[in-house]
């Protein structure tokens, strides 16, 4: 079993994370969700995270698995948002 993961809301990831998603006009308050991830594993070492990415989880890792292209779009524009506040 992997351990989960807890990243601190005060954390500089998650605010920074939280700043681009309110910049995108997208909800940024952290949610707890019941699926796995590496991230927690990376957490333990001392490497903590944020887990998200487009798409819903319900259309993951299934043989019809698929991301709309919204989605898609939507991610890159908080990519491009986190990365010029940041960078």
């Amino acid at each position: 079993m992997k351990p989960a993961l807890a990243t601190d809301a005060a954390h500089a990831s998650t605010r920074a994370c939280r700043a681009a998603l309110a910049a995108a006009g997208r909800p940024a308050e952290p949610v707890a969700v019941a699926f796995g991830t590496d991230a927690g594993v990376f957490a333990a070492h001392g490497l903590p995270g944020v887990v998200m990415g487009p798409g819903s989880i319900a259309q993951a890792h299934t043989a019809r698995e698929f991301v709309a292209v919204d989605q898609v779009e939507a991610m890159e524009d908080f990519f491009v948002r986190l990365f010029e506040a940041n960078c």
